[in-house]
């Protein structure tokens, strides 16, 4: 059902989520330090109002599948029945219009249900990721089609496809990250989202298939900086605008698909 009115959920028990629940337009959802929130086959969180989920280093926020043990135990009651999969549950989907978003200190693992989704869907530019872990998802980490949110400090591993998928978007602050273990680009962006690099920095990536920022051709139209956090690969032809600065550091590599 859709939150029509402002909320708490706190510490007392596991959340299940057994059907798309959504935060509605001009409401505040807040989640407290230690909370864990599960989601059963297919279901997700949609946020088009404001979702504050602030946990703890000690206390982190867990955004997981119902099959997963690890937190808040057996809430579904099978013991050793089932585990957890990547693709169990569906993501968090925060819309366009939602606000004043805080993911920090949260853990998201399991989500992307099928390999086209991914764990978190960014179409607003008003959400900060902080010291958040995504992991295990069925497709892609995170995918930001917005300008300007910020994703920092946080580990993005294990998950199917791409770590960081930019899609058609400008601006967007990816700093001081560890992306690892994902099965296919570190970092990817689309024709759309080339202006995004100079905000790419700090970032440290291995073991991802492969360790790169892809850069999937278009235009830069607002000048930029490529940094050393990896090699950067030009997948289709890149055009410097008129008018426009490239400013490359020592140390960078960029490599050039075939023609």
């Amino acid at each position: 059902g859709t939150l029509s009115t402002a909320a708490t959920w706190v510490t007392d028990a596991p959340y299940i989520i057994g059907s798309n629940v959504t935060v509605g337009s001009g409401v505040t959802l807040t989640i407290d330090p230690g909370v864990v929130v599960k989601f059963s086959s297919g279901d997700r969180l949609d946020i088009d109002g404001t979702l504050i989920a602030d946990g703890t280093p000690g206390q982190p926020i867990i955004f997981t599948s119902i099959n997963d043990d690890t937190y808040g135990g057996d809430t579904n009651g099978d013991g050793s029945g089932t585990s957890p999969l990547p693709g169990d549950w569906s993501k968090l989907d925060f819309a366009t219009g939602s606000t004043n978003n805080l993911l920090d200190n949260v853990i998201v693992r399991y989500g992307g249900y099928s390999t086209a989704q991914e764990s978190i869907t960014i179409a607003t530019s008003s959400l900060t990721i902080s010291d958040s872990t995504v992991e295990n998802s069925s497709g892609v980490g995170i995918e930001v089609r917005a300008s300007s949110p910020s994703i920092t400090g946080s580990l993005i591993r294990n998950n199917n496809k791409r770590g960081i998928y930019l899609y058609n978007s400008t601006g967007t602050t990816i700093t001081g990250n560890t992306i690892s273990g994902n099965g296919e680009h570190a970092i990817y962006m689309n024709s759309g989202s080339i202006n995004s690099t100079s905000t790419t920095s700090g970032n440290t990536m291995t073991g991802n298939g492969p360790d790169c920022i892809w850069l999937a051709g278009g235009t830069l139209s607002t000048a930029a900086t490529w940094v050393t956090d990896a090699p950067y690969i030009i997948g289709s032809n890149v055009t410097v605008g008129s008018g426009v600065t490239l400013t490359i550091d020592p140390g960078v590599v960029v490599k050039f698909s075939s023609g």
